[in-house]
């Protein structure tokens, strides 16, 4: 490659792997791929819009962005491929499904853990593909796996307020199978940031009323959840209240109700 560098970081394999690709799917060693996303970007900077097939992912189109997102766990590494993604294949990279329909923005939420990485991708996504947001992969909305993975609340709730604003359906989607899980539910189980708990709780009850009625693949409904897995007491007593409101709202003024002389004897 040091005789020939053009050549060699465009050059594809059978199933259209560059360098850059295999780097990002199966090098460990940080200064290995920072090398090579380095000299692909001085060389063959159109390698971060080239689809090829993973090895891992046979018959998955997917772009550099992708495979680093899947793979790659240094932030900086991954920062740059996003940068040059965004100078050289926006916004059709960040609207580019691989595998089981994946968008970068499923990716990052699903795979990365540094908070200020995540919140880019996030961001530029909104700008330049918000349908993102209402797209799924193995039948999660980018909210369904925010609400599971992400930790870091200003995240979750950037998630939760752009999804609020441009695909309110997710917050009615229920995971498939026997999981029946609502975002409610998800985050009553793996948040702990009260403002995203109530957030979500509200966001809820604006665009899926009933989504407190709904119960999950287990029978549980989302106080039961809240019940089961939140300590902060006022959490939990939202919740139910809001639950109430709802059956009282929506469920009591249909019961009949039974007259006290009913039972007795004619």
């Amino acid at each position: 490659t040091a005789a020939h560098p053009p050549a060699a970081f465009g050059r594809a394999d059978c199933d259209r792997r560059l360098p850059l690709h295999l780097a990002l799917e199966e090098q460990r060693d940080v200064g290995v791929v920072n090398e090579v996303v380095r000299l692909t970007a001085e060389h063959f900077p159109a390698a971060v819009a080239a689809p090829a097939v993973p090895h891992s992912f046979p018959g998955a189109d997917e772009l550099p962005l992708h495979l680093a997102l899947r793979h790659q766990k240094d932030a900086g590494v991954v920062a740059e491929v996003l940068r040059l993604t965004c100078e050289h294949a926006a916004p059709t990279g960040l609207a580019h499904a691989g595998r089981d329909g994946a968008l970068p923005l499923h990716l990052a939420l699903e795979h990365q853990d540094n908070a200020g990485l995540v919140m880019e991708v996030v961001r530029i996504t909104a700008e330049h593909c918000t349908t993102a947001f209402g797209q799924q992969t193995e039948g999660s909305f980018p909210l369904h796996i925010a609400l599971t993975k992400q930790r870091e609340a200003y995240v979750v709730i950037k998630v939760l307020r752009l999804t609020s604003k441009h695909h309110p359906e997710a917050f009615s989607h229920a995971l498939a199978g026997p999981d029946g899980r609502l975002p409610l539910h998800l985050a009553m189980e793996h948040q702990r940031d009260v403002r995203v708990l109530i957030r979500t709780l509200r966001l809820t009850t604006k665009h899926h009323s009933s989504g407190v009625a709904q119960e999950d693949g287990g029978g549980r409904l989302a106080v039961n959840v809240a019940r089961e897995f939140q300590r902060d007491l006022g959490v939990v007593l939202e919740v139910l209240k809001v639950t109430a409101e709802y059956f009282l709202r929506e469920i009591a003024p249909v019961i009949e109700p039974t007259p006290w002389w009913a039972g007795l004897p004619s």
